[in-house]
C-alpha cells in the first residue's frame, strides 16, 4: 500500500484498496461516481479541482474529457482492457470482477452494469402499518 501525501483529499484510493482486498462484492452507484472516478484516474482532477493539491485548475474541461474517453472506448470495462484506465474504484471493481449496478434514476444505464437493483438488494421487506 502506497503512502499518500497528507494533503490528498477524497476516499478514492482507500475505497479502491478495500475493493482490491476483497471486502466489496458489489457497487451500487450512479453515473456521477463513475465520471468523477475516471476523471480523477485520468487527470487527477474533479470538476476543475486538483485532488492531490486541493488547488483549482480554473475549468472543468477534464470532466467532459473523461466522459468522452469512456464513450470512445465503449465502456469502462473496455477502458480497463485497453489499458486506458489503470486505477480507481471502477478499475478495481472491473479487475476484481465485482458487480456494478447503476441507480434507476440515472438518465441512462452504463454498459456492463446491471439495472435490476433487486438482484443486489434482495426482496423487499414490508413493515406492518407502513
Amino acid at each position: 500500500m502506497a503512502v499518500l501525501p497528507w494533503y490528498t483529499t477524497g476516499a478514492t484510493y482507500s475505497f479502491a484498496e478495500i475493493i482490491r482486498m476483497g471486502y466489496v462484492g458489489a457497487l451500487l452507484s450512479g453515473n456521477a461516481l463513475a465520471v468523477h472516478d475516471v476523471e480523477y484516474a485520468l487527470y487527477g482532477t474533479s470538476l476543475g479541482m486538483d485532488l492531490d493539491t486541493g488547488m483549482t485548475t480554473a475549468n472543468s474541461r477534464n470532466h467532459i474529457a473523461a466522459i468522452n474517453e469512456v464513450l470512445e472506448a465503449g465502456s469502462l470495462r473496455a477502458m480497463v482492457e485497453q489499458g486506458r484506465l489503470k486505477s480507481g474504484i471502477f478499475f478495481q471493481c472491473i479487475r476484481n470482477r465485482r458487480t456494478l449496478c447503476t441507480v434507476r434514476l440515472d438518465n441512462r444505464r452504463r454498459p456492463n452494469t446491471r439495472c435490476d437493483n433487486r438482484t443486489l438488494l434482495g426482496p423487499r421487506v414490508s413493515i406492518k402499518g407502513s
